[in-house]
């Protein structure tokens, strides 16, 4: 991944912001869009089913495009892929917003989720590059932060927006980023590597995520998406595994997929979504079945985004203090508690206990990105930073889309609480993945 060049003097914390920002918006988009979807259908006369496309189209292509952006800047630098991710994502924010069909609709949204696949993981490494230590750990805690204060205030602000003016609000307001990367545009890293770009590893590679989000997916969007997604991953994965086997150094390197620690740190995270993405789904709805207006539910969950920016500010500290892995196993544990406080506010009807699922679970997802991100730095090589970080991102996102799919597709057979409650497989799976052993030491 690109550095900054040493005669350079590196951008200060407002530089940070600024990213955190942008971050933010991000995650407002996919967290505000799901309350609005009502009024949305009813304006441009669709059904609630069909709306729902909403939703997943923006999801499918912000999933599949993380891991190419961060190989993509390993090669070309930070600065452009950033600056295309961010056009893209505010061209498609404007095109939805003022869609007057289903399909200029999904162009829209579909632009929004390719572009916006940029922020997260380019904005990780930007601040991970920087060779000043204070500003790498407040950098990574602002982005951190930030985004999951943007995830906490979505619902209110989408609610907001829609009650004081029109969906389409909601919908449009990530066109802000495109003013805030002007902002901080030439202060954005953008040394190149004299590596060459595997195009046909990435095709491949984002073959692979479309069939594996796509197959995640199909639980609520339909037969055909499923059918769609298993083709893909039959044509796609053989010959990902021949092309990576025969191009080492190619899209996906071998210095990062046999690197034992960077994918346990990986695997280490996705306690959160696991938790995080199950509780967004199933705390909405049931509320909703409580009685609750949407506004109402926002103001519900809105608390999480000030928990999980200061959790994330202080992440820093705890991991220089305790080190990543133990920050990674309180992590697991705040998903632990959150999955079980969820299944005991849905099994003996106490609605705003549930919420409070929501705010233990953004306090570990604070505390366990930076700690992720963290030991990734320290296990690869500056070269291939950028694609590690985008798996790693792509993974948290993927195990996210599988817990919020469980949720959708089991709830109705096993209930909400007995569905959270299945999930505590994944964080203990993590706990035994990380937890030190003699032969596997704490880092």
């Amino acid at each position: 991944m690109s550095s900054p060049q040493a005669t350079s003097a590196e951008p200060g914390i407002s530089f940070a912001i600024v990213l955190g920002l942008m971050a933010g918006f991000c995650s407002l988009l996919s967290a505000g869009a799901a309350v609005v979807l009502p009024n949305m259908a009813a304006d441009i006369q669709i059904s609630t089913t069909l709306s729902v496309w909403v939703i997943s189209g923006f999801s499918l292509a912000y999933g599949v495009t993380m891991a190419a952006y961060g190989r993509i800047a390993d090669v070309v630098g930070l600065r452009l892929p950033l600056t295309v991710g961010t056009i893209v994502m505010s061209l498609g924010a404007l095109i939805a917003a003022f869609a007057s069909n289903f399909g200029i609709l999904m162009v829209g949204r579909v632009l929004q989720g390719l572009g916006g696949a940029a922020v997260p993981v380019l904005g990780v490494a930007i601040v991970t590059s920087f060779n000043d230590f204070k500003l790498k750990t407040t950098g990574l805690a602002l982005v951190t932060g930030l985004s999951s204060a943007g995830a906490g205030i979505g619902p209110l602000v989408g609610g907001l927006l829609e009650h004081l003016g029109t969906w389409r609000l909601s919908i449009g307001i990530t066109a802000c980023n495109a003013i805030l990367l002007a902002i901080i545009w030439r202060q954005v890293p953008h040394k190149k590597s004299p590596a060459r770009f595997d195009l046909i590893g990435s095709l491949l590679f984002t073959g692979v995520a479309t069939g594996l989000v796509s197959v995640i997916q199909s639980v609520s969007t339909g037969i055909t998406v499923r059918i769609v997604g298993t083709v893909l991953l039959i044509l796609t994965v053989p010959s990902l595994l021949i092309w990576v086997k025969h191009n080492p150094n190619g899209f996906l390197p071998k210095s990062v997929y046999r690197n034992k620690e960077a994918m346990r740190a990986t695997f280490a995270t996705i306690s959160i979504p696991a938790a995080w993405f199950s509780t967004l789904v199933a705390v909405p709805i049931y509320l909703h079945s409580q009685g609750l207006q949407p506004i109402e539910i926002g103001i519900v969950v809105a608390p999480s985004g000030l928990i999980g920016f200061l959790s994330a500010k202080y992440s820093a500290r705890l991991i220089i203090k305790i080190g990543a892995n133990r920050t990674l196993i309180i992590a697991a544990f705040c998903s632990i508690t959150a999955l079980l406080i969820a299944f005991y506010g849905s099994h003996y009807a106490h609605p705003y206990v549930m919420a409070v699922s929501i705010y233990m679970v953004t306090l570990g997802f604070g505390l366990a990105q930076p700690s992720m991100v963290t030991r990734i730095n320290q296990v690869v090589s500056e070269d291939v930073r950028g694609i590690a970080l985008g798996i790693a991102i792509m993974t948290i996102f993927v195990m996210g889309s599988i817990a919020a799919a469980i949720i959708g597709g089991f709830s109705d057979v096993l209930g909400i609480d007995y569905t959270l409650l299945s999930l505590l497989i994944v964080p203990i799976f993590v706990l035994g993945l990380i937890w030190p052993t003699k032969n596997r030491p704490r880092w």
